[in-house]
């Protein structure tokens, strides 16, 4: 509701009462006992009994509430005091709601308003947030906020806003967080799962896709001064078929630092990585769950801490050795695919510079996923032809896709193309690389000729 009940109490009490003297003022109570008529207030005296109309306007008094009884007087200092008290009592409601007011609240009023999961919540945590910034809050009020924020992050339905996040931020930059805090923070923020291809090979290895993300309070991803270095050191995949019966399979370190992968970010967290693992596991459908282990070292933590996940179980198809783990899409067997993804993949300029080629590859609805290498066919000038990668190119999204697919990146420029020379572009499929994806049953696996190119 945006208040507590407390407050709600505070508020409807006075305006209740207020309310009911303001309608009792003006209503007026009911003196005498004398009859007269309603119709145009005639004192009827004792004939109300014995005559059928009202001397003097001609109303039926026999008619149901013809006669009344008593006159009402009003009383005009009551209906003064339960305006005054309603008008009290709403009042600050109102000017508190304008978010030029929350400038003029005490530090206690926005933390509580912060915590209300309500409306005024944001507001509230913005001008914290300022009042931070200007260095209006004292290094014991910004802990006192910390702490509020942090026992919000865990409650279970949170009021998080890009404000929030700025205040730990800052805090944990002034160093006002302590070591608990900045864990507690961390831990809050980043967000990792992990997830595996939904057909994989018996007595085959596979790629476990971890990804790292943060909630967009670490400088959303763009803070210069952020730096941090994740560690998996902890990867299993526990196997569970229809009877019950579980098969747990771990990922083993290939180097002696016992770690399964390494990343060094900038900025902040939003990356992916593949851990390989061997999965001796019969051929059945399973239900499956991946634990992973991240350890954490980052801006504002003194020691690294450890962050444990489990993901929710996925169904998971094991096949057996040596057979096909996707459906491959060539256009000797579907023409009018090729076709289609003929003109749903064009080529951009190919610019070349400072010994690059930057590519683009925009996508329209692509009938099929396409995983492969974007590959430069060069002609040389004695009529030989050979071919250099570019870039991968990984396609994965269909038509009705929220996200439009672009592909836009940097490859080394073959040798011996200059600018004006001609290039031919093909995309060769790679489907090895595509059984190692999530979230695709089958993939294109014929080549795709983009033609001729001028290096400009």
């Amino acid at each position: 509701m945006g208040v507590s009940i407390g407050l709600l109490f505070l508020v409807l009490f006075p305006a209740t009462i207020g309310l009911m003297l303001f309608v009792w003022g003006i209503v007026g109570r009911r003196v005498g006992d004398r009859s007269h008529c309603r119709g145009c207030g005639y004192e009827l005296g004792g004939i109300a009994q014995n005559i059928p109309q009202c001397p003097e306007c001609g109303k039926d008094l026999t008619a149901a509430g013809a006669i009344g009884v008593g006159v009402r007087r009003r009383r005009p200092w009551v209906a003064g005091f339960g305006a005054v008290l309603l008008l009290m009592a709403v009042a600050p409601v109102v000017v508190l709601a304008a978010p030029a007011a929350f400038r003029a609240q005490p530090l206690w009023m926005l933390k509580h308003e912060a915590t209300s999961l309500g409306r005024f919540a944001g507001p509230a945590l913005s001008e914290i947030a300022s009042r931070q910034r200007r260095g209006q809050l004292t290094a014991e009020e910004v802990g006192e906020v910390v702490d509020m924020l942090l026992k919000l992050r865990a409650s279970p339905n949170p009021t998080w806003t890009p404000d929030a996040g700025k205040i730990l931020v800052a805090a944990m930059k002034d160093g006002v967080l302590t070591q608990e805090q900045a864990g507690a923070f961390y831990a809050g923020e980043t967000r990792i799962t992990a997830t595996l291809p939904a057909r994989v090979r018996s007595a085959d290895s596979s790629s476990v896709q971890v990804f790292v993300a943060d909630n967009g309070s670490l400088g959303g991803g763009s803070d210069p001064n952020f730096r941090a270095r994740v560690d998996v050191l902890e990867t299993t995949v526990t196997f569970r078929d229809a009877l019950g019966k579980t098969i747990e399979v771990a990922a083993r370190a290939k180097g002696g630092d016992g770690k399964l992968a390494s990343v060094g970010v900038n900025g902040g967290l939003n990356f992916g990585v593949g851990v390989d693992i061997d999965l001796p596991v019969p051929p059945g459908s399973y239900q499956a769950e991946i634990t992973t282990v991240c350890e954490l070292a980052a801006v504002g933590l003194a020691d690294p801490i450890r962050i444990r996940t489990t993901s929710a179980a996925a169904g998971i198809t094991v096949v057996a050795a040596g057979a096909p783990l996707l459906t491959v899409v060539t256009g000797k067997e579907s023409p009018e695919i090729a076709v289609r993804l003929q003109q749903a993949i064009k080529a951009l300029p190919v610019q070349l510079a400072d010994g690059k080629i930057t590519a683009g590859l925009a996508e329209v609805g692509c009938p099929v996923p396409v995983v492969g290498e974007l590959m430069a066919e060069i002609t040389d000038p004695d009529g030989t032809s050979r071919r250099e990668r570019v870039m991968y190119v990984t396609i994965v999204r269909g038509p009705g896709s929220q996200v439009p697919n672009t592909v836009s990146e940097e490859g080394p420029a073959p040798k011996g193309v200059t600018r004006g020379g001609s290039i031919r572009l093909l995309i060769v499929p790679d489907v090895s690389r595509a059984e190692r994806m999530t979230g695709i049953e089958r993939v294109w696996g014929s080549e795709i000729d983009l033609g001729s190119k001028i290096v400009e």
